[in-house]
């Protein structure tokens, strides 16, 4: 089920964590996979519409890991995710939905 608007942070904001330091989370729908999750964990998801790339590399929780591990190319997932670290396309999934399989 897709998130609903009052649990959605904004687009792509930074949200203010219990230690004072702030994070990048984005909340995106209709994401596509293009490279299913590796021996890692990592998987690679494209937004079709802005063509940005997000590599996934941490799970907020070890079922959401073993979900994604079940993603096959070209379906369609809405998530939330944070950044992971400052430098590098590295995100942790916070919450997934499977649209399309």
């Amino acid at each position: 089920m897709p998130f609903s608007p009052d649990e959605r942070p904004p687009n792509r904001g930074r949200l203010e964590s219990a230690s004072g330091s702030s994070e990048t989370v984005v909340d995106r729908e209709g994401l596509l996979v293009v490279a299913e999750q590796n021996d890692h964990g990592a998987l690679t998801l494209r937004d079709p519409e802005t063509r940005e790339t997000y590599h996934v590399v941490r799970y907020a929780s070890p079922e959401l890991r073993e979900r994604a591990e079940h993603l096959k190319r070209g379906a369609s997932v809405d998530l939330r995710l944070s950044r992971v670290g400052s430098r590098a396309n590295a995100w942790r999934a916070d919450r997934l939905f499977v649209a399309s399989r």
